[in-house]
């Protein structure tokens, strides 16, 4: 897996500004634009590729699968505000591991 690694990092952040654009056009046909380049991001799939490649190495460095908390509605209530959503969150013996 980490011989792989600078090629799935790469094809993980072309496939982030993919989405993203894709997001934005999106809107654009839509006719729905947000301000700024915030129609890129509110689509929430630009992370996908990313999370993927972030789980496969926190599970090759030893950790279980079960503790990888990632897609739809992961949150921390109150950590920064009442419904923030993560992409991604490692929790194990119910610690947020932020190391």
């Amino acid at each position: 897996m980490l011989d792989q690694l600078d090629n799935r990092f790469r094809e993980a952040v072309k496939s982030f500004w993919e989405a993203r654009e894709h997001q934005l056009e999106k809107q654009r046909k839509a006719g729905k634009v947000d301000a700024g380049t915030r129609g890129a991001v509110t689509g929430g799939t630009q992370m996908g590729a990313i999370e993927v490649l972030l789980t496969d190495i926190i599970v090759h460095a030893g950790l279980d699968l079960h503790h990888v908390h990632a897609g739809t509605a992961v949150e921390l209530p109150g950590y920064y505000r009442p419904e923030k959503q993560w992409d991604l969150l490692v929790v194990k013996d119910s610690q947020l591991l932020d190391d």
